[in-house]
């Protein structure tokens, strides 16, 4: 996974320590300092499509539908389908943050313009301003320019019978 925004933000100022004794659980107190950050101006294209203007509070890209505790981000996602899945979170009131929550917790999708999500080949985004970039939890840094895709069936991976 890949997220680029305040999502990334979270994950840079999570104390390494907290990580270690904590896990996952160790975004939440940094998280709580982001939740509230207004969304960031960048321009993404999808698929080599002409760049669009979004504000969005992060952008996350994946192959897979799962985070660590269990919480589902992309639902639909497929690991194997050669696609992948883009979450835009354009929170425009504090309030949007009430059914995102509930969709990440329990897994139930609602209809709600707090999230949109696209499954694509090629994702390439440029925010306005440098912004933080985090890949499967890692603090990359911030980044002027990401470009992201997807090579079907370029990795093998052989499991044991009934695994």
């Amino acid at each position: 996974m890949a997220g680029l925004g305040h999502d990334a933000a979270t994950v840079g100022t999570t104390s390494p320590r907290l990580k270690r004794h904590l896990g996952w659980l160790s975004y939440l107190a940094s998280g709580a300092r982001h939740l509230f950050a207004r969304p960031l101006a960048m321009r993404v294209s999808l698929d080599n499509a002409p760049g669009r203007r979004v504000q969005t509070w992060t952008l996350l890209v994946a192959n897979a539908g799962t985070i660590p505790g269990g919480i589902e981000v992309f639902p639909d996602a497929v690991p194997d389908d050669g696609l992948l899945d883009v979450m835009e979170l354009p929170l425009r009131t504090r309030a949007q943050w009430g059914p995102v929550a509930f969709a990440g917790l329990t897994g139930h999708r609602l209809d709600t313009t707090a999230l949109r999500y696209t499954k694509v080949r090629t994702l390439w985004a440029v925010p306005d301003d440098p912004a933080p970039l985090h890949l499967d939890g890692d603090d990359v840094g911030p980044v002027a320019d990401l470009r992201i895709r997807v090579q079907h069936a370029a990795l093998r991976v052989r499991a044991p019978a009934g695994s």
